[in-house]
């Protein structure tokens, strides 16, 4: 420890040393100086001095100028740095702008990414309940609405009435069949006629279709003149005439024909239906001429209307 402390010493010892000897050089170039300036004042410099005194006077002058430009390039310099003081302030506020922006821009964004979120589950949801939805439809696509809403039934021996929705399909009243259960009958009829011209999206030229109380097809000539044609009894018409029906074969003739002109559009449309239980033509269902059967033959007209309730079944 002494050793080193002796080494430190020794070093500050030759530092001040140093020191000493550059202040003794400093004092003796301003006395030197200084002796100079003294001469010059007093004019008194001998004449080997004058043309070093030249020399000096030269370099004081030198040194001026180059002073002055010091000072104007320092001046400058105090300006451009004033200048660049000024921008730097200005890129401060203008950075403190940005990152504020920037703050606004990254909340924004973050809501958008909780937004998106959302939107992405609600998207998923719902495409969830567009296939439930898809299938459902696909399931009901396979439901014959026609026989959910009319139920026929037909007896292939002939034997009993046919029966839509439980009701009986008849030209004529006969024992406890009467025109009231008749009118509901043929109504239905109409109503199907109606439902199936719908869904297959087919209108008529001449026809049109009243099917309430007593059910009744309107036949448009090519004047324009309307005819009736009930497929019953209109009970709860102030005209009596029609209670004296004993049969509605005529009205049964303009249903059918209605009814041929819906098969034709069908046929006619791309949708594979199959064969008619029975064969239809203008006036022909299956066997039977409609216009060549007598009006009395209650037997051939009884097949006749199983056979329009076969093909309203199909």
């Amino acid at each position: 420890a002494i050793d080193e402390n002796t080494e430190q010493l020794e070093a500050e010892t030759q530092a001040y040393i140093h020191a000493v000897e550059e202040e003794k050089d400093k004092e003796r170039r301003l006395r030197k100086a200084l002796s100079i300036n003294a001469g010059i004042h007093n004019g008194e410099l001998p004449p080997g001095q004058r043309k070093e005194n030249e020399l000096v006077q030269n370099t004081i002058q030198s040194f001026q100028h180059e002073i002055m430009s010091l000072e104007t390039a320092c001046q400058e310099h105090e300006k451009e740095l004033t200048n660049l003081n000024q921008l730097i302030n200005e890129q401060s506020r203008i950075s403190e702008t940005l990152s504020l922006q920037e703050e606004s821009l990254l909340l924004e964004y973050n809501i958008l990414e909780k937004d998106a979120k959302v939107f992405e589950d609600i998207h998923h949801q719902l495409a969830q309940q567009c296939l439930s939805a898809e299938r459902e439809r696909s399931h009901l696509s396979h439901v014959r609405l026609h026989s959910t809403l009319f139920d026929i039934f037909v007896d292939e021996k002939g034997v009993r009435y046919p029966l839509i929705n439980n009701l009986r399909l008849s030209h004529r009243p006969k024992n406890d069949l009467t025109w009231i259960e008749i009118n509901s009958a043929w109504s239905q009829a109409t109503q199907l006629l109606m439902f199936m011209s719908s869904t297959v999206k087919f209108t008529s030229r001449n026809f049109g279709i009243v099917p309430l109380n007593c059910a009744k097809i309107i036949e448009v000539d090519s004047a324009g003149k309307k005819m009736y044609h009930h497929l019953g009894v209109d009970i709860e018409s102030i005209d009596r005439k029609t209670h004296n029906t004993d049969h509605i074969i005529a009205s049964l003739r303009v249903f059918y024909r209605l009814l041929y002109q819906l098969f034709l559009h069908v046929k006619g449309s791309k949708v594979d239906i199959g064969l008619a239980p029975f064969e239809m033509s203008s006036h022909v269902v299956g066997n039977f001429n409609l216009e060549l059967i007598e009006d009395n033959d209650d037997k051939v007209w009884i097949a006749v209307v199983n056979c329009i309730a076969s093909n309203l079944r199909w």
